[in-house]
């Protein structure tokens, strides 16, 4: 198992559409690549512009599957 852990700070008007984009991608990622087995995003309640989001692969191989993906490209 592999997890990855971000911590993003953005200005508070970036932050709605930026978490937005951050879910399609979850979601993308979640339906599209077998070895995501896990993919949060989350904005901090008292810091609107801090956003955490962990992610959990079966492995290191399938953690680069998706670093290779269109939709990782794309976001």
């Amino acid at each position: 198992m592999l997890a990855i852990t971000v911590v993003f700070s953005l200005a508070e008007a970036d932050a709605t559409r930026f978490v937005q984009r951050l879910r399609q991608h979850a979601t993308n990622s979640l339906s599209a690549e077998p070895g995501c087995q896990r993919f949060d995003a989350c904005l901090d309640p008292e810091q609107s512009g801090r956003i955490f989001f962990f992610e959990v692969y079966d492995d290191r191989a399938a953690f680069d599957q998706h670093v290779a993906t269109p939709h990782y490209a794309a976001f």
